[in-house]
């Protein structure tokens, strides 16, 4: 009798691990966006070469960067609305 109620409650321990090591487990995909996220600057150069205008999309600021051998900036705009 001890031998019935003992595997007994072996068993409804063994069966209540295997349900809970199945119902734990995570097969959910794990999604991985690349590439989605638009640039916040542009580059536009002018026409005569010796000079590119930053332009800031979120904020709308221009900035004016002349060529003098390295990039140096000169100055910016505020966008009027």
């Amino acid at each position: 009798m001890k031998d019935t109620i003992k595997n007994s409650i072996i068993g409804a321990f063994a069966i209540f691990g295997l349900v809970t090591l199945i119902s734990s487990s995570n097969n959910a995909p794990t999604v991985i966006h690349e590439g989605t996220a638009t640039p916040k600057y542009q580059l536009i150069p002018t026409k005569d070469g010796n000079s590119v205008y930053k332009l800031n999309k979120e904020t709308g600021e221009v900035w004016v960067r002349e060529l003098l051998g390295l990039f140096r900036e000169v100055g910016h705009k505020q966008k009027k609305e």
